[in-house]
């Protein structure tokens, strides 16, 4: 008998040592966060957002889909499998790879490390977004104008052919989307006349002013959201597919 509950004492004592195992990520780090209160303000178009759901990690360079999940006190190790959909020139597959969250300082700050190469403090955003709504409403002063309420579930902004420079994109890799149509160097503005859509497929019919003499041309365009902040695109006479990443909230390179 001794023998008995000494065994299971080893076993017990043990097992309370083991860091804890799933598929699912703990409540403690799910939601959006952010490096600070002013990220937390801008959703859908801060780099620096990390969106965290049960079985998903969404960050500005893509997402990961959770395979197993240990847990070890207040420290969460994931193992994941990441696809980059940001920058990439083109869709690849999905990589194994590896995060932590710490949770230190309260639940409302996480500590992020991924593959050892990112690691940053992160503030949670969900209270901080409803506080600040909460705010301008009561002021009445001010209306929060959501960067995906537009015609097209995308932010608006500077969009570049994938694997072409932010900063100085040819005149042909570079588009514009200013939530009422998307245009490039050839037209000085784009208005979305009409638009279609079917999945994530959308069809567009836009009039768009000429750079060089204000005429007006009527296109009928193909956008294909990939990803949060990524598109393909066919526009109006063209067979293939090209594909955009997000380059920031600025309409001009």
């Amino acid at each position: 008998m001794r023998i008995f509950q000494s065994a299971f004492l080893t076993v017990f004592v043990f097992s309370l040592a083991m860091p804890a195992q799933g598929q699912s990520l703990p409540s403690g780090v799910l939601g959006s966060w952010d490096i600070s209160a002013e990220g937390c303000r801008t959703p859908g178009i801060s780099m620096t957002q990390i969106d965290v759901t049960v079985d998903k990690i969404e960050m500005y360079a893509g997402n990961a889909i959770v395979r197993t999940v240990d847990r070890s006190g207040q420290v969460t190790f994931v193992a994941a499998d990441f696809l980059q959909t940001e920058g990439a020139v083109a869709l690849g597959e999905r990589e194994r790879s590896y995060f932590r969250f710490t949770q230190r300082d309260g639940a409302d700050r996480l500590n992020f490390v991924w593959k050892d190469v990112q690691t940053v403090d992160l503030v949670r955003c969900d209270d901080i977004n409803a506080g600040f709504e909460e705010a301008i409403a009561e002021r009445n002063s001010a209306e929060i104008v959501s960067h995906f309420d537009r015609i097209l579930p995308i932010p608006t902004g500077l969009w570049v052919v994938a694997g072409n420079d932010c900063d100085r994109p040819a005149n042909a890799s570079w588009r514009s989307y200013d939530g009422q149509g998307l245009y490039g160097a050839r037209s000085r503005r784009c208005r979305i006349d009409s638009v279609s859509s079917e999945g994530s497929r959308y069809v567009i019919e836009q009039i768009c002013s000429a750079t060089y003499d204000g005429s007006e041309t009527k296109h009928r365009d193909t956008i294909d959201i990939q990803a949060p902040k990524r598109f393909g695109l066919i526009e109006d006479g063209e067979l293939t597919t090209q594909d955009f990443n997000w380059c920031g909230p600025r309409l001009r390179p």
